[in-house]
């Protein structure tokens, strides 16, 4: 590439392969992820009741203060 110097070169180069990658969907970028780890499951079924049981007991110690 006559007359471009190797800074323009590079600087496009990096546009171009980031304009690719984040053309892409997070979907199509992760499918090889996907799926790819085998587990018996379960934690993440009830987190949410976890996370909210969590919340009760922090509500519980924490003194309620008066207006």
């Amino acid at each position: 590439m006559a007359g471009v110097t190797e800074s323009e070169f590079i600087r496009a180069a990096i546009d171009e392969r980031s304009e690719a990658t984040l053309a892409a969907g997070l979907d199509s970028r992760l499918t090889g992820l996907v799926g790819a780890v085998r587990t018996k499951g379960g934690r993440a079924t009830n987190a949410h009741q976890r996370y909210r049981d969590l919340l009760k007991r922090r509500t519980a110690r924490t003194p309620k203060s008066r207006p």
